[in-house]
This record gives structure tokens, sequence and C-alpha cells, in this order.
């Protein structure tokens, strides 16, 4: 699924600079972290989606699009939401199959994310150093060019410790699939 994710900001304020180059750093359960290991949702995660399981979204979540990632024999999700006035990006586990037939997933980890101004999550279309690379979800402003090119943040997710790695941002750029050339 190939999508720009545009939405109306939100009233946060997030210190995103298009010029700065942040070392890598794991983010895990929405929190920044040094160590590499993973983090496993308990049931009393201070996060109140970590471990939530679902195969539609309720009235209460907005669902700004996702993409699915297959690892060896497991399925993965990453989904873009909305929930009151905050955005998340989950990572979640494919379950299998529920009663109606519909896939559920369990939500592994919720990364909240800060909108400013005319910020967008892009999520598929980006490359780095020229070269596709589906798996980077990057947050950064909307232009009316082929390729959006001031991103402020980015990420990876790492299906294996169950977080979503920031990355540096030199480089990376994301198609306006909207923009007809």
């Amino acid at each position: 699924m190939r999508k720009l994710l545009m939405m109306a900001p939100l009233i946060l304020v997030a210190g995103c600079s298009d010029r700065s180059q942040p070392p890598p750093k794991r983010i895990e359960n929405g929190a920044e972290s040094t160590h590499v290991a993973a983090s496993h949702p308990t049931s009393e995660s201070s996060d109140p989606w970590i471990g939530h399981r679902y195969s539609g979204f309720r009235d209460s979540v907005a669902d700004y699009g996702g993409d699915t990632i297959v690892v060896a024999d497991s399925v993965f999700r990453v989904e873009y939401v909305g929930v009151r006035e905050q955005h998340l990006l989950w990572l979640s586990r494919g379950q299998g199959r529920g009663p109606t037939g519909a896939a559920e997933w369990t939500v592994l980890v919720a990364l909240p994310i800060s909108i400013v101004g005319d910020e967008r999550v892009f999520l598929h279309d980006c490359r780095l150093n020229g070269k596709q690379d589906p798996r980077i979800i990057a947050l950064g402003l909307w232009d009316d060019l082929p390729w959006f090119t001031r991103i402020h943040r980015a990420w990876r997710p790492n299906t294996a410790a169950r977080s979503f790695d920031e990355i540096r941002i030199a480089g990376i750029d994301c198609k306006n699939t909207d923009r007809r050339e």
C-alpha cells in the first residue's frame, strides 16, 4: 500500500530541525533508550495500547494508513493512527484470523509522534541516498514537489527488538504520490 499520510497539525511542540543529524537511537514504548535489549510489553505497561488486540479500528481510533512486514513466518504491521489529540505509530504482530475471519493484531510498541505545522508522516515511499527503502517512516514538511526533502525525523521498525529505531535523516527523501508530473 502506498500512501502519503496527511492530516491536520496538532498543538504539540517538538524540537525538530531539518539541519540536525541525531545519532541513531532506539525508541521503546515511546521512550528513547541507548541499550539494545528488546522491550517486552506486559499488562503492567504504562502505555495502554501495548498488548491491545484488534481486528479493526474502534471509532475512537483514526486509521491514517500502514504497511505490512513479513519476517520469516511472522507478519507485522506498522500503522499510523490518531487517538484523541495524540498521533502514534504502532508496531503490531499478526495473530491469525479471529472468529469473524478478519486478521487480528496485537500492538507491540506505540510511539507518540508530535506533528508541528505542515509536517506529515510518510510511509513506504521513502528512499535513502536514492535507493528505495520501504521500511523508512519519515516525518517532514509537505512541499508541492516530486520528492519531499525537508525531513525532520525518521525511523525503521525493528521487529526483533519490538521497537522503532530512529535513524539519521541525511539522504532521506519521500515521493509525493499525490503530485502528477
